[in-house]
């Protein structure tokens, strides 16, 4: 995979920099999707909870 250049460098929260497999989907004249670190656990709570089901501040604790 190194060699065919199927690599990438990203940085995460938590073990720090890593890398990844890059996505195997090449298209003409596109540049290369980059991967980037899965969501931290209650990264999104705010827009879900309030935002998705209408949820206030106090009623998301």
């Amino acid at each position: 995979m190194r060699e065919r250049g199927m690599l990438q460098w990203i940085d995460h929260y938590s073990p720090g920099r890593i890398v990844v497999p890059k996505s195997p989907l090449q298209y003409h004249g596109m540049s290369q999707m980059t991967g980037v670190p899965n969501a931290r656990l209650v990264e999104h709570k705010r827009e879900t909870y309030g935002g998705v089901l209408g949820l206030s501040n106090s009623e998301m604790l």
